[in-house]
């Protein structure tokens, strides 16, 4: 059902780029009508649309949001007429008051712009934390992998000087032990050269 709302809205509403957030919600809903200014300082909309549009489109009006303050609104429904095609802003012939006021509406989308990018950026931050902590943690990993290596490096050199000391060991034992060849030639003809002598000694 198609409903017509005139509305007043009380506040900081003028001079705050407001009709140009007015507008855009109204382009959103595919609400019909106007808005401008008032002399005493407020804001008059007159739209129509579907009854549940309308309403959404009041709630989304009634806005705190630096620079724009919402106090206060009044609003007198009655039936569509259908008299409107679009959504239209009506503006002061004043060009100076206008340009001001068109400045305000780029300060905040400006604004808005910062807000939705500052987001993002936190958003990005966050996942930058997060890969830093995991490359901590690899580095730590990494670092425990080099601690164990190097111990093992350390083992196995004393390992090492521990096998070389027991063939040392082991082959000073063999020398003393056992003689070289020669030395056992020249022991067993002095052996053989004393049972001799003691055979013809005993013939005699």
């Amino acid at each position: 059902m198609e409903r017509r709302a005139e509305i007043i809205l009380k506040g900081r509403v003028q001079k705050a780029g407001y009709r140009d957030y007015i507008d855009e919600v109204a382009f959103g809903l595919d609400i019909n009508g106007w808005v401008r200014n008032l002399e005493d300082g407020t804001v008059k909309v007159v739209c129509e649309g579907r009854s549940e549009d309308i309403e959404e489109f009041i709630n989304k009006i009634k806005i705190r949001e630096y620079p724009i303050r919402v106090d206060d609104t009044i609003i007198e429904y009655s039936i569509a007429t259908g008299e409107f095609e679009d959504f239209t802003i009506i503006r002061e012939e004043d060009v100076v008051y206008a340009t001001y006021e068109r400045m305000d509406a780029a300060g905040r989308y400006m604004r808005e712009m910062n807000k939705n990018l500052g987001g993002k950026l936190d958003k990005m931050l966050e996942k930058q934390d997060g890969m830093l902590e995991k490359q901590d943690t690899t580095i730590h990993i990494l670092e425990k992998v080099s601690d164990d290596t190097s111990d093992m490096k350390s083992t196995l050199s004393r390992i090492e000087i521990g096998v070389n000391d027991t063939r040392f060991n082991l082959s000073s034992f063999i020398e003393e032990k056992i003689p070289e060849d020669g030395e056992r030639d020249s022991r067993d003809k002095g052996y053989a050269c004393q049972d001799a002598g003691s055979g013809i000694a005993g013939s005699l």
